[in-house]
């Protein structure tokens, strides 16, 4: 039940971060995208089941705060969540290669279904910007913010690891 709630709190925090701040274009015009980035992480940290229910709840909170179509960035996140939790289950190596290909591979994804769904609603999207840009500067910038979560998690386990106790 603890784990559930600061999965909430942590869905909560980067929902409040990626739409005060990072939505506004802070970083130069780039737009990272941090629950994509959370997402991956706790698909790969967590699993599949566990990181698809984060890229669902997630979504959906986007998708009421941002979206005029409800359910894209949810189906998105859940889609991601759910395939990087089965990749993570079966590349085992935890390396800055495995992150990079988790990410890549998360945004391809996002930006494949964005663009397909967003087709079929009518919208007017040029196929040749949509494969130029994908592997622009929010990818990279994704990546990043990837590495830093995972940078800061690992310093915050070795901190406050608490120590075993020997049984008598």
């Amino acid at each position: 039940m603890r784990n559930k709630m600061n999965l909430l709190v942590l869905i909560l925090i980067a929902i409040l971060i990626q739409v005060s701040i990072i939505n506004n274009g802070v970083f130069f015009g780039i737009y990272p995208n941090l629950i994509l980035a959370l997402t991956v992480y706790i698909a790969q940290r967590q699993g599949r089941i566990i990181g698809g229910l984060f890229g669902l709840v997630s979504g959906i909170f986007m998708d009421v705060l941002l979206s005029p179509n409800l359910g894209i960035k949810a189906l998105n996140y859940l889609i991601i969540g759910y395939v990087i939790g089965i990749l993570s289950e079966y590349i085992f190596e935890e390396s800055y290669r495995t992150a990079i290909l988790y990410v890549v591979i998360g945004s391809l994804i996002y930006n494949t279904i964005n663009n397909f769904i967003y087709f079929f609603l009518s919208y007017n999207i040029n196929i040749y910007t949509t494969f130029t840009n994908l592997f622009k500067l929010e990818t990279i910038a994704n990546v990043f913010l990837f590495l830093l979560i995972q940078e800061l998690q690992v310093e915050k386990d070795r901190k406050f690891k608490l120590p075993k106790l020997k049984r008598i």
